[in-house]
C-alpha cells in the first residue's frame, strides 16, 4: 500500500473500532486481530516494536521476530523478556553492544559475555564487574577490537601480551597504554605497522630512531610527519626516506626544501622529488627546473674514447672507393 509499517495498525475501513463493553464490540476478537497485526508490523520494521503496547514488548516470540533482523531491538522488549537467555544470546550474536540491555544475570553469564565481545570488544565495558577483570575476556576483546582497551582496568593494562594483541588490532590504541608500553620500541613498531598515526603517542625518544621512522615510511609516507625534528632536518636521513617513499619528503624541514642542491639531490633518486620542494625553488625558470631533475651528463674515460675513435677510424670506408666499386658492378650487371 506504500504507507509506513506503523500505520498499519489503524482500524480499517468497515472494521470494529468500538470500545470494549459496547454493544458490537467483541473484545476477544477485536484483541487477536490487534495482535496480529502488531505481529505483522513488527515483522516488516523491528523499529515499530517502541511503539507497541507492553503486552506485544512481553511477548517473547515477537521479540525474537524482531532481533532476527536487528539485535538492537531487545531494548525495546521488557525487562522479563531481556532476562530470557535465547532471546539475549540471538540479540549479542547480531549486536554485541546490546549486552548493555541485558539483565544484570545475563551480564555475569560469562559464555554469553564471549559471543558479545566476539562480536564487539567495545561491549566488556557492560559486563559484570566480575567478568570485566576475567583475563579470558579481556583477550577476547581487544583481539576483536583493540580500542576496548580503553575500557579495561588500569592494572590489566601492565600485562604485555595484551598490549600487544591490542595494537595489532588497532595501532591507535597504543593511546591508552602505559607509559612503559609507549617506550617499548617493539609495540611502537607493530602499533605503527597498523596506523602510522599511532606514533603521535609514541615516546618522543623512539620518534628520533631512524629504523622506526623508516620502516613506517615504507607503509605510509605520513608518518615522516611524526619524526622528530632532528630526523626531518638531518640531510642522509630525508634522503633514505625519499628511498623509501618520496611522498614523505613533503614532511622534511622547510630548510632542506628550500636547500637547492638538497633537492637535485633528491631529484637524482627521484624526479618526482620536484613537486615537494619549497615553492622558491619551484618558482625557478623551467631550465632551472629541468637542470635539478635531469642527471648530469656522464663523462666517459679517456682511454675508452681512444678505442672507440680508432675502432671507428677502421671502420671508415673512402667514399671514392665505394663510388669506384659500386660503378664497377653496375658495369659488369650491364655486359
Amino acid at each position: 500500500s506504500g504507507k509506513p509499517a506503523w500505520q498499519a495498525i489503524a482500524p480499517r475501513a468497515g472494521e470494529c473500532a468500538l470500545p470494549p463493553g459496547q454493544p458490537g464490540a467483541p473484545a476477544t476478537s477485536r484483541r487477536n486481530m490487534n495482535e496480529e497485526r502488531w505481529r505483522n508490523v513488527i515483522s516488516r520494521d523491528w523499529r515499530t516494536l517502541r511503539m507497541a503496547p507492553p503486552a506485544q514488548r512481553a511477548d517473547k516470540s515477537l521479540v525474537m521476530e524482531a532481533v532476527r533482523q536487528d539485535g538492537q531491538s531487545i531494548e525495546f522488549a521488557t525487562m522479563a523478556v531481556r532476562e530470557d537467555r535465547a532471546l539475549v544470546l540471538a540479540a549479542v550474536r547480531h549486536n554485541g553492544f546490546t549486552l548493555k540491555f541485558a539483565s544484570p544475570t545475563l551480564q555475569d553469564d560469562k559464555s554469553l559475555v564471549l559471543q558479545a565481545v566476539d562480536r564487539d570488544g567495545l561491549a566488556i565495558q557492560f559486563a559484570s564487574p566480575r567478568l570485566q577483570e576475567d583475563l579470558e575476556v579481556i583477550m577476547r576483546a581487544v583481539k576483536q577490537n583493540g580500542m576496548a582497551l580503553a575500557c579495561i582496568h588500569a592494572k590489566f593494562r601492565e600485562n604485555r601480551q595484551l598490549i600487544v594483541e591490542a595494537v595489532q588490532q588497532n595501532g591507535l590504541s597504543l593511546k591508552f597504554a602505559p607509559k612503559m608500553m609507549r617506550e617499548d620500541p617493539e609495540i611502537v613498531r607493530i602499533a605503527a605497522q597498523n596506523d602510522v598515526q599511532a606514533l603521535e603517542v609514541a615516546d618522543h625518544g623512539l620518534r628520533d630512531k631512524p629504523a622506526i621512522i623508516l620502516d613506517a615510511v615504507k607503509r605510509k609516507a605520513a608518518a615522516m610527519q611524526y619524526a622528530s625534528a632532528r630526523l626531518r632536518g638531518d640531510r642522509s636521513f630525508v634522503l633514505q626516506a625519499v628511498d623509501e617513499n618520496v611522498w614523505s619528503l613533503s614532511h622534511a624541514s622547510p630548510e632542506l626544501r628550500r636547500d637547492r642542491e638538497f633537492i637535485r639531490q633528491c631529484c637524482l633518486r627521484n624526479p618526482m622529488a620536484l613537486d615537494f620542494a619549497a615553492a622558491q625553488v619551484r618558482a625557478e625558470p623551467g631550465e632551472q627546473l629541468l637542470a635539478l631533475a635531469r642527471p648530469p651528463p656522464r663523462r666517459r674515460p679517456a682511454l675508452a674514447l681512444a678505442v672507440a675513435g680508432t675502432k671507428t677510424a677502421a671502420c671508415v670506408v673512402p667514399a671514392a672507393t665505394v663510388g669506384r666499386r659500386g660503378s664497377r658492378d653496375r658495369a659488369l650487371s650491364s655486359s
